[in-house]
C-alpha cells in the first residue's frame, strides 16, 4: 500500500483491517457461543434468545454514544475503546 497516496497512514490502514477481521471472527464465533451456553451451561433456548435481544438492544441504544465519543476522540482511539468493551462482553459469558 502505497502511503503517500493513501488518504490514511499504515497505522491506521492496519487498524482498520485489525477492526474488519475481528468483526469478522465475532460473526463466526457466535454460533459456538450459542452452543456453549446451551450445552455447557444449560441455558434454555428462551433465554439464549432473551440474552442476545438485550445484547442487540444495549448496542442500539449504545450506537449513538459511540458515534458522539468517536468524533470527539477520533475513531481510532474508539477502535482501541472497543477493545475492552469485547473483552468485557467475552467475560461477562
Amino acid at each position: 500500500m502505497d502511503t503517500k497516496t493513501s488518504k490514511f497512514s499504515l497505522n491506521t490502514f492496519l487498524l482498520f483491517s485489525t477492526y474488519l477481521i475481528r468483526g469478522f471472527s465475532m460473526g463466526l464465533l457466535d454460533p459456538f457461543i450459542v452452543a456453549f451456553l446451551f450445552q455447557r451451561l444449560d441455558y434454555s433456548v428462551s433465554s439464549i434468545a432473551l440474552f442476545y435481544i438485550a445484547i442487540y438492544l444495549l448496542h442500539s441504544i449504545l450506537s449513538p454514544v459511540g458515534a458522539e465519543i468517536m468524533s470527539r476522540i477520533g475513531s481510532k482511539k474508539t477502535m482501541i475503546l472497543a477493545i475492552f468493551c469485547l473483552v468485557f462482553y467475552c467475560l461477562s459469558l
